[in-house]
């Protein structure tokens, strides 16, 4: 190889190194300007300053949602969530199942139990509290029913 070709070839390579300079150059000036959101004067201070305030408002909010879910939970505890209903024919050998029981329960095994005997002169419904899973009232074998199956 003559000098006039490692030269040549010299300048080639040294041409190359300063493309691939320049190219990484503009990559890095993408990521900054990402970085700090095409501000003119980015100041890498006031982007901690901004990442820490949001992290603040995050680490708020979160607290604020874990309390309103504690508070649902516990709301929670006393709505009706488990049900029961039995039909049934209190008069044997008349008429059909008018006659029903129905359980109303949270999960604390508190609610009522609403019963209904239908006859052909009248209809009568009856409410009964449940507390712990007894009622203060005595219950039909129905009601009882009713309850083991609402629990």
């Amino acid at each position: 190889m003559d000098l006039e070709t490692i030269i040549t070839i010299s300048n080639a390579i040294i041409v190359l190194i300063a493309l691939l300079a320049i190219l990484w150059l503009i990559c890095l000036e993408v990521r900054w300007r990402k970085l700090f959101n095409d501000q003119k004067n980015p100041n890498l201070d006031s982007l901690l300053d901004d990442l820490k305030k949001g992290k603040i408002n995050l680490e708020e909010k979160v607290r604020n949602i874990e309390n309103r879910t504690q508070n649902l939970e516990n709301k929670s505890l006393n709505f009706i969530s488990k049900t029961s209903l039995i039909r049934f024919n209190p008069f044997r050998g008349e008429g059909g199942n008018q006659s029903f029981v129905a359980c109303f329960l949270n999960n604390k095994n508190n609610g009522l139990i609403i019963s209904s005997i239908h006859s052909r002169e009248k209809i009568n419904v009856y409410a009964k509290p449940i507390k712990n899973k007894t009622s203060p009232y005595e219950m039909s074998v129905e009601e009882k029913e009713a309850l083991d199956q609402a629990c």
